[in-house]
């Protein structure tokens, strides 16, 4: 940023906070819940304030299971409220980053049509081919080396044709 004339402000605005948001989102997603978990368990140990924690311990005293299962589910609940809240804003704050973009569409299966059509469409055109002919027309796909996911045709596509009678 230097060679761009930018202060130490710009800098830091613009290059440095952007660059340790995800690191930031990270945390605050990790802490939103542990604080949850923090002060529910620290209720437990004779607070006098009524809270979640106080309440499950003195419902499971009394033998009261449906209204301690009641708050573990809403303390289940507000944690993941809390969780979603915090990846809902990163998704918004932090839109550049590489994990929120959109796949690229999947272009294997398209190509396998494509090709399966242009073989078959150079068959049926040629004259050798006649209506009363069957054609099995087999496409053997391997991966290619650099990705597992996109698989490219081998180097010849077999056309075997029954032998006519």
């Amino acid at each position: 940023m230097r060679s761009y004339g930018a202060t130490g402000l710009q800098t830091m605005r613009k290059l440095r906070l952007p660059a340790a948001l995800p690191f930031v989102f990270n945390a605050l997603k990790l802490n939103s819940t542990l604080a949850l978990i923090g002060a529910i368990v620290a209720e437990f140990f004779g607070t006098p304030i009524v809270g979640m924690g106080f309440r499950i311990s003195t419902e499971a005293a009394r033998l009261d299971l449906d209204v301690v299962w009641a708050e573990i589910l809403l303390a289940a609940l507000t944690g993941s409220a809390l969780f979603a809240t915090v990846a809902l804003l990163e998704r918004v704050t932090t839109f550049w980053r590489p994990a929120f973009q959109p796949p690229p569409p999947s272009r294997g299966n398209a190509m396998k049509k494509i090709i399966t059509l242009a073989i078959c469409a150079f068959v049926l055109m040629s004259g050798t081919a006649r209506a009363a002919d069957k054609v099995t027309l087999q496409l053997k796909w391997s991966p290619r080396r650099n990705s597992p996911a996109i698989t490219s045709p081998k180097r010849r596509a077999s056309i075997k044709r029954p032998a006519s009678t």
